[in-house]
């Protein structure tokens, strides 16, 4: 249990300090971040799996698995969503 308490706590420590440097930097450097910690969510996700099958109990590892999976998915929403408008409205403006 304090592993996964852990591991959520990380997250979302994550979270919060990548949302107020987003806000305070731009989408610029929030679509920089969220290539550069790209291997994150899933390097956490591939750690779920591992535990599940090595640790007992099963559980352990499907709420790792859980957490990275989902962390994953909503950085990679993210991302995509960035480099749409990017795309279409070209580069952004770099906050100071």
């Amino acid at each position: 249990m304090l592993v996964i308490a852990v591991v959520v706590a990380a997250v979302i420590a994550w979270g919060a300090w990548f949302s107020s440097r987003s806000a305070r930097h731009g989408p610029g450097w929030s679509l920089m971040q969220l290539e550069r910690w790209r291997p994150m969510a899933w390097s956490l996700a591939g750690l779920g799996v591992v535990s599940a099958v090595a640790v007992d109990p099963i559980w352990l590892g499907v709420a790792i698995l859980y957490v990275g999976a989902v962390t994953g998915w909503l950085t990679r929403t993210v991302r995509r969503r960035l480099e749409e408008f990017r795309n279409r409205y070209g580069e952004f403006d770099f906050a100071p």
